[in-house]
């Protein structure tokens, strides 16, 4: 693998935290499609909705976490160890993760709410 790819891969990769949170805000939207309302706590229970394989998916990708976080860091080491450039991965898994803690805390609209409810 080039170097140039090898780098490209590695921003792709250590995006995991920000694709995670792209997959959980999109079923919320789907559940607001579905509900015709913003989902909010005790209003629907996520499990209950038609599309119960997304929750599952969310489930599953919630259990696996660390696997988000460590893999790209040692798919990085092992960039640096090879000879590509790893700081532009580094950069997106530090900013990835920071808007990660950053929405899953402060939790706008109440959707983690409504997802553990």
């Amino acid at each position: 693998m080039s170097k140039r790819a090898g780098t490209w891969l590695s921003v792709a990769i250590c995006a995991a935290p920000f694709w995670f949170l792209c997959d959980f805000y999109l079923f919320w939207l789907i559940s607001y499609v579905h509900l015709g309302a913003w989902p909010r706590q005790y209003l629907a229970d996520p499990k209950d909705l038609p599309f119960g394989y997304y929750y599952e998916h969310l489930a599953i990708c919630l259990l696996v976490w660390p696997l988000f976080v460590l893999g790209p860091i040692a798919g990085l080491i092992w960039l640096k160890l090879s000879g590509g450039k790893a700081w532009p991965g580094m950069v997106i898994l530090v900013a990835s993760s920071v808007l990660f803690c950053l929405l899953w805390f402060n939790d706008p609209g109440g959707c983690v709410e409504w997802f553990f409810d």
